[in-house]
């Protein structure tokens, strides 16, 4: 076997023979959602309170453990709470070239490629404790999540293999994070918190052709410290508004053709406690995520959220939500989100179970580096999380 040189390079992409990577996963997979509660609701995070809330809302310390079709509200006695969670992601990409016959109409699609990957992640873990004056989270959960996994064979008319892609993405950012949250007024929220991010990442490209091999490999541990701040207002007991901030964050230690920062982002929640036999919540959820100012091939986005929560037995929940997630690649590519869970008690916690199905199509343009062959690419992903909380 031999490493060949930039005109073996050369020669590889100008057959298509390289492996190319979806562009935004480039970057990763951002982990906004820590907990399996929100999971459930479609990614809601800025109005839900449990252990895990001050992760993306600081002011949510304020709640606790919150049981959200019964809301609690600012100034109510809070008990010391802990949680811990665990997520196995679940990715399936298939890509399809258009197959013409001999009058050069399109006649159907030719699957050329077939890749399934799955991983796991512990986190977050996640402790609120209300003091004196003011509510304490203390947290360590992922935040970007690199794992990607692409092989494509080339066969002969024989069936004889000649050549081979192969890319292999792998790694993750974790976030220690530190917040406090205060009652104003016993009606209002506020809250903020420091993050620390650290990590590894690695890529490796090859690409083999009758026996010669091409091999690249980018690796790096970025990591930064941020900010981030939180508003929680509730009216009463029907509704509930919750917004958080956070700025641009500089990753150094980025190995790599590009170079990451993680976005400003701000997101707006409203909660909807609807009164009946069976309580019930509903919220909704945007976030806006500057990508631009981090690289100015990436777009500005807007995501949204939705979720309902019905108290169906006094320990029992049901959870389901939707979501429509653009790419800040591409915005004309959007990843639909649906997601279902459950909530009870047990006599030593709470535990929690959510799941998430997305799915999203788009085209060669929108690999990185592009396909020299037009291909169609279908990609369905999902994530379950079990998370466990137990108050003091």
């Amino acid at each position: 076997m031999r490493i060949r040189t930039c005109l073996t390079i050369l020669f590889l992409a100008g057959l298509g023979l390289s492996a190319e990577l979806p562009a935004d996963l480039y970057f990763g997979r951002v982990l906004e959602v820590p907990d399996a509660r929100s999971v459930a609701m479609g990614g809601v995070t800025v109005v839900a309170g449990s252990p895990f809330g001050f992760l993306t809302n600081p002011a949510l310390g304020v709640l606790g453990f919150d049981r959200l079709a019964t809301p609690a509200v600012p100034g109510e006695k809070l008990r010391p709470a802990v949680g811990l969670a665990y997520r196995l992601g679940l990715n399936s990409e298939q890509r399809t070239r258009t197959v013409y016959d001999f009058y050069n109409n399109a006649v159907g699609e030719l699957a050329v490629a077939d890749n399934f990957a799955a991983d796991a992640l512990p986190g977050p873990l996640a402790i609120s404790l209300p003091l004196s004056v003011v509510h304490l989270g203390v947290g360590l959960t992922p935040h970007y999540d690199y794992t990607y996994s692409f092989r494509q064979e080339f066969r002969d008319d024989f069936y004889q293999l000649v050549g081979r892609n192969d890319l292999q993405l792998s790694g993750q950012v974790m976030r220690a994070d530190v917040s406090l949250a205060y009652d104003l007024l016993k009606a209002i929220g506020l809250g903020a918190g420091f993050a620390y991010d650290f990590g590894e990442r690695r890529l490796l490209r090859r690409d083999t052709t009758t026996g010669d091999t091409w091999q690249t490999i980018e690796s790096g541990t970025p990591g930064g410290v941020t900010w981030n701040a939180g508003l929680l207002v509730h009216a009463g007991r029907l509704f509930r508004v919750g917004l958080a901030f956070e700025p641009q964050t500089k990753y150094s230690d980025w190995s790599g053709a590009l170079a990451l920062n993680d976005p400003m982002k701000a997101r707006l929640g409203v909660c909807y406690f609807a009164a009946g036999r069976m309580p019930t919540a509903v919220m909704g959820q945007v976030t806006y995520a500057d990508w631009h100012g981090t690289d100015t091939t990436l777009s500005r986005v807007l995501e949204f959220r939705a979720g309902v929560e019905h108290r169906l037995l006094n320990s029992v929940s049901l959870r389901y939500g939707f979501g429509l997630l653009p790419s800040p690649k591409d915005q004309r590519v959007q990843t639909g989100l649906a997601s279902v869970g459950l909530g009870f008690d047990t006599d030593l916690a709470h535990i929690d179970l959510g799941g998430s199905i997305t799915r999203r199509v788009f085209g060669s343009s929108f690999l990185s580096p592009a396909a020299a062959v037009d291909t169609r690419i279908y990609e369905t992903g999902g994530e379950i999380v079990l998370s466990i909380t137990r108050a003091f």
